[in-house]
This record gives C-alpha cells, structure tokens and sequence, in this order.
C-alpha cells in the first residue's frame, strides 16, 4: 500500500486551513490585492508566517475577531502537529522504511 503525504492529517489540516484563508481574503478590500492579500494568500501555505499575515488582517479589520481565532488556532494546531513529526520523525515512518 502507497501512502502519500497526502494522507497525513497535518498535511490535511494545513491544506483546509490554507484553503479557508485563501477564501476568506476575497472579502479583502482592492487596494490589498497586491499587498495584504497576495502575501496572506501565499502565507497561508507557510504556517509560521500566516499568523503574522493573519495578525495583520485583524488589525487592518479586514477579518472579524471570531474568524481571527478561528484561523489562529487552526494553524497553531497544524504547528504542533509539524513540530510533532520534527520531534519524533520515527512514529511517522511507513512501516517498511522502519526496517531498512
């Protein structure tokens, strides 16, 4: 059985947050297009640096506080769980790469 990084839940969390932020930055005002929104879009790939995008985007009232920690602990979850595998990258071998 091929297990893909795909199949991970981390990488399953970090793409649906990724997602929700892309979708949230369309209500963005246009004179963010270039700036705010493009860089929070790219970010959002990056978890470390959409909370800082994410940071700015509250201040600037461009998200509303509810959506602001939604998103926050979205990706603080997606952090953890990334400094989990850093920290123990044994438990996420594939069991036949274990014994080689």
């Amino acid at each position: 059985m091929n297990i893909s990084f795909r199949d991970l839940t981390v990488y399953k969390k970090a793409f649906e947050l990724a997602m929700e932020i892309f979708e949230i930055s369309k209500t963005f005002p246009k004179e963010e297009t270039y700036s705010l929104t493009d860089q929070i879009r790219r970010s959002s790939r990056s978890v470390c640096t959409c909370q800082v995008w994410l940071d700015f985007s509250y201040k600037c009232n461009y998200i509303n506080k509810s959506d602001y920690t939604r998103l926050m602990k979205k990706s603080e979850e997606v952090g953890k769980m990334i400094n989990h595998m850093i920290e123990y990258p044994g438990k996420y071998l594939r069991k036949d790469d274990k014994f080689k």
